[in-house]
This record gives C-alpha cells, sequence and structure tokens, in this order.
C-alpha cells in the first residue's frame, strides 16, 4: 500500500465517520424534540384528568339534586292530581246535591 491510497482510505474512513456522526447528531435532536413533546402531552394530560375528576365530582353533586327535585316534581304531579280529583268529586257532589237542595229549599 502506498502513501496516498493510505491517505485516500483514512480521507474516505473520517468522511464516513462525518455521516455517521452528523446522523446520530440529527437523531438524537430528533429524540430530543420527541421527548419534549411526549413531556408536555404528558403535562397536559395530568392537567386533563385534573379538569374530569373536578368534572366528575360537581356531576356527582348535580345529580344529587337533580335527583331531589325529580322526586320533587313527581310528588308536585301526584299532589295536582289528588287535587283535581277531589275538586271533580267535590264539584259532582255540588251539583248532585245543589240541585237537591235548591229543590228542597225553592220547591219544585
Amino acid at each position: 500500500m502506498t502513501e496516498t491510497s493510505r491517505d485516500l482510505i483514512i480521507g474516505e474512513m473520517l468522511g464516513q465517520m462525518k455521516s455517521i456522526i452528523a446522523a446520530q447528531d440529527a437523531a438524537a435532536a430528533s429524540r430530543k424534540a420527541t421527548y419534549e413533546k411526549l413531556e408536555a402531552m404528558d403535562k397536559k394530560l395530568d392537567a386533563t384528568d385534573a379538569k374530569v375528576c373536578s368534572i366528575d365530582e360537581r356531576l356527582e353533586k348535580v345529580e344529587k339534586t337533580a335527583a331531589d327535585i325529580d322526586k320533587w316534581r313527581e310528588r308536585s304531579i301526584g299532589a295536582w292530581m289528588l287535587i283535581v280529583g277531589v275538586s271533580a268529586i267535590a264539584g259532582g257532589a255540588l251539583v248532585t246535591f245543589g240541585k237537591k237542595l235548591w229543590a228542597v229549599l225553592i220547591g219544585p
């Protein structure tokens, strides 16, 4: 092997090593960017989890209140039905006995 061929081989090897090092640097930068994005996503995910937990707690309170409101609404509907039924019976009785009472007081 001559001196020039050794220099050529060494030059080629240095060029290949530089390209390998450049590729490794680029890969490292890419991994760093990926890890930074993953870390940002983890932070957002943690914040979202905290919000979801807060919303769940508030929703539980609202569901209890809504159930109470539904219960009272059903009770009020029942009360109105009772009032309507009693009023109908009272009205019918008033008409029936009112005619008889009127006939007794005024005469036939």
